[in-house]
């Protein structure tokens, strides 16, 4: 999630208030000296809660002493466990014990893929859930998927009969930054 664009939001204090953006204000024309009608934004909170993500592991002072890339490959996996922990909880955290994902986030723009998820057989969802984001006056930057899912996208063809070329890939999908995680469920 972090090459996605997720954030780390540096707290003070163990619990924060944010904002988001309910309404917008309206602009308008005016000729000159005409009174300007006001118009405002509106906005609502989002309560952060601090909290860490750990791992604690034993390792012994034989390993480390015995093999040179001990400390290296310990660094490395501990590494790997902690960022698919940031994964599977940005995107599926529940809120309870762990923070809160997109999944379990209301008001986050969703496409649904069907029930268990269906394999893609073109770009569709891709293009829909972009254009649900920039109708929302955002822009779409990165999507995560699962390795079954990039594997689908990759053998996509033309579906012309008996043609096997490859399908050639929407320009708004290929702006995104296409990232996979095995925390993506199908």
């Amino acid at each position: 999630i972090v090459p996605a664009g997720a954030l780390t939001i540096p707290m003070e204090s163990s619990e924060m208030t944010a904002i988001k953006v309910l309404t917008e204000p309206t602009p308008m024309w005016r000729r000159e000296h005409q009174e300007i009608t006001e118009s405002e934004a509106t906005f609502g909170p989002i309560k952060l809660r601090a909290m860490v993500i750990a791992t604690l592991s034993r390792f012994s002072v034989e390993l480390l002493e015995d093999a040179p890339q001990a400390g290296s490959k310990v660094e490395e996996i501990i590494a790997a466990g902690l960022a698919l922990g940031l994964d599977r909880v940005g995107l599926f955290g529940t809120g309870t014990d762990e923070p809160r994902g997109l999944y379990n986030t209301d008001g986050v723009n969703t496409v649904s893929m069907g029930t268990n998820g269906a394999t893609p057989d073109d770009y569709d969802e891709f293009l829909d859930a972009t254009a649900a984001i920039e109708n929302n006056n955002g822009v779409a930057s990165a999507a995560i998927y699962s390795p079954r899912t990039k594997r689908a996208l990759a053998g996509l063809k033309t579906g012309l009969s008996g043609d096997k070329t490859p399908l050639v890939p929407p320009a708004d999908f290929t702006a995104l930054k296409r990232l996979v995680s095995n925390q993506v469920p199908h």
